[in-house]
């Protein structure tokens, strides 16, 4: 799998976000936003681990992009993509 299939046309919400984590494809999820943020608005950053690719998914502009991050990876890779998205999130504010 190269990336998700559909997401839906908004931030995901918190069943949204369980219902992929609860996908036989999705390995791991690390979401990427302050709760706060996510409790009001829904999550609009995320790093995926499917099929041994690294996915970051971002909601941006009313759509999701996903970008592939790394491939043949594991958890540790999905790690370090994760931290590396968030302090890139973190220096672009």
């Amino acid at each position: 799998m190269e990336g998700f299939g559909s997401l839906p046309s908004h931030p995901l919400r918190r069943s949204e976000v369980e219902r992929l984590r609860s996908d036989a494809s999705v390995d791991g999820l690390i979401e990427l936003e302050p709760k706060v943020v996510y409790r009001n608005g829904g999550l609009r950053k995320a790093v995926a681990l499917t099929d041994r690719t690294v996915i970051d998914l971002a909601f941006r502009d009313g759509t999701w992009t996903q970008q592939v991050l790394a491939r043949d990876a594991d958890s540790r890779h999905h790690l370090r993509e994760a931290l590396k998205q968030l302090n890139e999130t973190n220096t672009d504010e």
